[in-house]
């Protein structure tokens, strides 16, 4: 049996420049207003890493870097509590995923929101991911 794991672990963290560029150029994505989702399949690199996530809010939207960390943290923590479905999808499918969760509210949404906002993203992911 599985548990839950509600960690955001560092190899689940999208880092790598050519990773990032291949992934903003991928042109598949989607709204789900408070964000957009921009995403791409690849070759699981490793168990641990079959989706790798960034999160992203412009500096056109959020002028001051205090509202900008303050959206990324609130994406971080809704994505963390719902990640399990899609880590589950893609190990079930053997796929590898980045996904990039951008920012595109200009008003700071509240968490309930975008936590609700978060599992239908993770659900369209799931379903249409392959």
């Amino acid at each position: 049996m599985h548990t839950m794991d509600y960690t955001f672990a560092r190899a689940e963290h999208l880092k790598s420049r050519t990773a990032i560029d291949a992934l903003l150029n991928a042109k598949s994505g989607f709204m789900s207003y408070p964000f957009r989702v921009v995403y791409q399949v690849v070759e699981p690199e490793s168990a641990a890493s079959a989706v790798q996530v960034m999160f992203i809010v412009r500096k056109k939207r959020f002028r001051h870097a205090t509202d900008r960390n303050r959206f990324k943290r609130l994406l971080r923590e809704a994505y963390r509590l719902q990640k399990q479905p899609l880590l589950d999808y893609a190990t079930a499918h053997g796929i590898g995923m980045r996904v990039a969760f951008v920012g595109i509210s200009t008003t700071l949404p509240a968490f309930a929101d975008i936590q609700d906002k978060m599992c239908d993203a993770i659900n369209k992911l799931c379903t249409t991911g392959v």
